[in-house]
């Protein structure tokens, strides 16, 4: 698996899009001359995560509004607004990147599998969900803010992709 990013308590890698789903699979980690007791997994479709802004999964999203700000109470976004939602775990792509490769800007790699974005409530249908042009792994969902969403500063949102929801994370709301 490419590697991300490593440190003494976590190893970022992306999980080859060529790895049969719904079947067990074996991680084993090697530093220097050390190997790790495999671990088994279960591959999905699809694990969707949100990410956030003190990494814990829990939060303030990564979310930014039409003026590329965190949408957070100092930048809330309103009803129309459109935004980009960056996440990991949505699955499989077409057209397909090789794995480890930056997705290219043209044409974009869409999710195979039906997404859903839930605001504040609110189940909306994203205009694109997909990986990030020029990166490696990073999924992107572009929403607009739905009508009827209740303002505030904690407004919960989460993704779900092939049926599997993601935790929720917050964005703010006027």
């Amino acid at each position: 698996m490419p590697l991300l990013f490593s440190s003494d308590g976590q190893v970022n890698a992306v999980v080859p899009y060529e790895t049969t789903v719904n079947a067990t699979q074996q991680v084993i980690l090697t530093r220097g001359s050390s190997t790790s007791v495999p671990q088994t997994l279960t591959i999905a479709d699809a694990a969707p995560g949100i990410f956030t802004k003190d990494s814990s999964g829990k939060g303030q999203g990564i979310i930014f509004g039409p003026s590329s700000n965190l949408a957070d109470s100092a930048h809330p976004v309103k009803t129309g607004d459109i935004v980009v939602i960056y996440c990991t775990g949505l699955g499989k792509v077409f057209p397909a990147v090789p794995t480890g490769s930056p997705a290219p800007l043209l044409p974009l790699s869409n999710v195979i599998s039906q997404t859903t974005v839930n605001i504040g409530g609110i189940a909306v249908a994203p205009m694109f969900a997909g990986l990030t042009p020029s990166f490696v792994g990073l999924y992107q969902v572009n929403v607009g803010i739905p009508p009827g969403v209740t303002p505030g500063d904690q407004v919960p949102v989460f993704l779900t992709a092939a049926g599997q929801p993601s935790l929720p994370v917050t964005i703010a709301v006027r």
